[in-house]
């Protein structure tokens, strides 16, 4: 089992997007037949301070389901994304619940779904 961080701090959104997904290739590549991708997120206090410093911002859903997808794709073993307080990822108040339900729902069928669209302006 392995545990891959999703946008740890001092990276950009994309940044933290290919430094998770190339972390999940190591972890197949080293044998790991399940990963567990953890979106980082404030909580403990230090994470706030970073907050504060402009040093971390809390990866977006979009992001989470980027990788999960990615993930899935890669047909290496099975991959799960940490859904604990998700709702803290989620900006739009449209499609927020939805894309949750499709990251519940990927974790377990461990298939792909159809992306969320969303026509709210200024979302995804």
């Amino acid at each position: 089992m392995a545990f891959i961080l999703l946008k740890p701090p001092s990276l950009d959104e994309e940044e933290g997007v290919q430094w998770a997904i190339r972390s999940l290739e190591y972890a197949f590549d080293a044998g790991a037949e399940c990963c567990s991708i953890i979106p980082t997120r404030p909580g403990n206090g230090i994470m706030e301070q970073l907050q504060d410093e402009g040093v971390f911002q809390p990866p977006n859903v979009q992001s989470m389901e980027r990788v999960l997808a990615a993930g899935l794709q890669m047909g290496r073993g099975r991959v799960f994304m940490d859904l604990w307080d998700g709702k803290q990822f989620c900006h739009c108040p449209k499609c927020g619940p939805a894309r949750l339900h499709r990251l519940e729902s990927m974790n377990k069928t461990q298939q792909r779904l159809p992306d969320v669209e969303c026509s709210q302006p200024g979302c995804g």
